[in-house]
């Protein structure tokens, strides 16, 4: 069996949406405006699960300096 983390199909990661209700998603469903939060039982997890999303947003979609990463942070990724 063949399982890619990044893979649109294979919906893994526990959130909740901004109406609270609890979904699995994929990591790239993950960067939506309907993303509340992580649904993680335990705080190390949750923790552990941002930085790796934030390592992968850094990686995927890397900001020139502050100023850029200040109008992503305000507008949102356009992807």
């Amino acid at each position: 069996m063949k399982f890619n983390l990044l893979d649109p199909e294979n919906k893994w990661l526990p959130v909740v949406s901004i109406d609270g209700t609890s979904l699995t998603v994929s990591v790239l469903e993950a960067f939506g405006d309907n993303i509340k939060d992580l649904d993680l039982t335990r705080p190390e997890f949750a923790t552990g699960m941002k930085r790796f999303l934030i390592g992968l947003l850094q990686a995927v979609h890397p900001a020139a300096g502050k100023d850029q990463w200040t109008k992503v942070f305000e507008n949102g990724l356009i992807f």
